[in-house]
C-alpha cells in the first residue's frame, strides 16, 4: 500500500507499507512510489535521507529490479520508529548530496600512507566498507590486537585496489575495437 506522494522539489512525502523481501530470509524494506524514483535520477542505488515517521536516517534507496527503488529497513530503525512488517509508514526520501566521508584512525591512516596501494583502495571503497573497516579496527581492546588489525586492513584495502584493477582491465578488454583496421579486419574461416 503506496499512497500517491505529495509534491516538493527537493523531497518526496508518502506513507508506504513495510514489507518483508522475498527471498531474503528477515529483511524489509519499504518502496518509494514512482516520484521518488524520477526525484533520485532512475533505477540505480542513489545515497539518500531517509525519514520514517520523523526519524532521518542517511542510506542508500537500492534498484528493486522492476523498475523503481526500495530502501532497505532495518532492525535499528523500525526499533526507532516503532514499526513492523505489514504496519504503514509515514515516510520522506530526498537526495543526500552530502559527501559520505569515514575518516581512518591515526594508527590505520600512518599506515596507509606508507602502502600507496591501501591508500588507493581505502578511497575506493564504498563509505559503507570503510565504516566496518573502522569498527572492526576499533572493537579491538588490547594493543596487539589492534596492531593486527591495521595490518589485516591494509592488507584488505590492498586486495581491494588488486581486484577493483583487475575489474577494469576484464572489462576493458571485453570491449570491441573502436575504429582503426582491427575493427574493419573480416573474420576469418572459424569466424576469428
Amino acid at each position: 500500500m503506496t499512497r500517491a506522494p505529495r509534491a516538493a522539489t527537493d523531497a518526496v512525502a508518502f506513507v508506504a507499507e513495510v514489507r518483508p523481501k522475498p527471498h531474503r530470509g528477515g529483511w524489509v524494506h519499504v518502496p518509494l512510489p514512482a516520484a521518488a524514483t524520477r526525484l533520485l535520477g532512475g533505477r540505480r542505488a542513489a545515497p539518500v535521507i531517509f525519514v520514517a515517521e520523523g526519524r532521518a536516517f542517511r542510506t542508500t534507496a537500492l534498484p528493486d529490479g522492476a523498475g523503481g527503488l526500495y530502501v532497505n529497513f532495518n532492525r535499528e530503525m523500525r526499533d526507532a520508529v516503532g514499526r513492523g512488517v505489514g504496519d504503514p509508514v509515514a515516510c520522506e526520501v530526498r537526495p543526500d548530496r552530502a559527501p559520505r566521508v569515514v575518516a581512518a584512525p591515526d594508527d590505520l591512516a600512518r599506515a596507509l600512507r606508507r602502502h600507496a596501494a591501501a591508500s588507493a583502495g581505502f578511497e575506493a571503497m564504498p563509505p559503507s566498507h570503510r565504516r566496518h573497516l573502522v569498527a572492526y579496527l576499533e572493537e579491538a581492546k588490547a594493543d596487539a590486537t589492534r596492531r593486527r588489525r591495521v595490518e589485516k586492513c591494509v592488507a584488505s584495502c590492498v586486495r581491494f585496489a588488486e581486484e577493483r584493477a583487475a575489474r577494469s582491465e576484464r572489462r576493458g578488454a571485453a570491449k570491441p575495437p573502436t575504429g582503426g583496421a582491427a575493427s574493419r579486419a573480416k573474420p576469418d574461416a572459424r569466424g576469428r
